[in-house]
């Protein structure tokens, strides 16, 4: 299950793979502005792929700019 909350997206932005057991892959984007703090994760998406990352996260975005 992938997990989005555009009303943290920020100028700045931060992308990390994480490993969790059983070798489940999860890409992490976070705000940087909020600095770990309350509003800092923007997606948590299972995938590591670029190019799946970049599509999610696009079609997202725009679904919820509508």
């Amino acid at each position: 299950m992938d997990l989005f909350f555009s009303v943290n997206i920020g100028a700045r932005l931060s992308l990390d793979d994480t490993s969790l057991s059983q070798g489940e892959l999860y890409t992490s984007l976070t705000n940087k502005e909020s600095k770990g703090k309350k509003r800092s994760v923007i997606a948590c998406i299972k995938r590591t792929k670029a190019k799946e990352i970049t599509a999610i996260i696009s079609k997202k975005t725009i679904k919820t700019a509508a």
